[in-house]
C-alpha cells in the first residue's frame, strides 16, 4: 500500500489521493496520519473543510468591521487548527501569523497584509480542493 496509509485503499479514494498530490501547500500524507491512517476519514474532512471554510474571508471582515477582532482572531485560529489538522501547512502558518497579528493590533490595518495573504492562500487551496474533489 501507500506509505501512511493504514486502511485498504479503495479505488475511489485512491484515485482522490492521486489527484490531491497536485495541491500546493497541501501535504495529504501528512493529513491522512492525522487522521489515523483512515483515506476516506481524510477526504471526507477534506472535503467538509473545503464547505465550511469557503466563507472565512466573509467571516473576518465582518469581525473586523464591526471592531470585534476577538472574534476575528478566533476565526484565525480555529482556521489554523484546521489546515493543520488535514496538512495544509501553507494555509495554517498563514492563519498562524494572522492569528497572532490580530491579538497584538489595537486596530485591524496593521493586520491587512496578513488577512488578504491568509484569504488568498485559503481560496486558493479551497478552489483546488473542491476541483480536484468533485468526481
Amino acid at each position: 500500500g501507500i506509505a501512511g496509509q493504514a486502511e485498504a485503499p479503495t479505488p475511489g479514494a485512491d484515485a482522490a489521493t492521486r489527484r490531491l498530490s497536485g495541491i500546493p501547500g497541501l501535504d495529504w500524507t501528512e493529513g491522512v496520519r492525522l487522521a489515523g491512517g483512515r483515506t476516506g476519514l481524510y477526504l471526507r474532512l477534506l472535503a467538509k473543510f473545503a464547505v465550511r471554510q469557503a466563507d472565512f474571508e466573509e467571516r473576518l471582515d465582518r469581525a473586523v468591521t464591526t471592531g470585534d477582532l476577538e472574534a476575528a482572531r478566533r476565526e484565525a485560529h480555529t482556521l489554523k487548527g484546521l489546515a493543520g489538522q488535514l496538512g495544509a501547512q501553507a494555509v495554517q502558518s498563514k492563519a498562524a501569523k494572522l492569528e497572532a497579528c490580530l491579538a497584538a493590533a489595537a486596530a485591524d490595518s496593521s493586520c491587512a497584509e496578513s488577512r488578504e495573504s491568509t484569504a488568498a492562500a485559503l481560496r486558493e487551496l479551497v478552489d483546488a480542493i473542491s476541483a480536484r474533489l468533485q468526481d
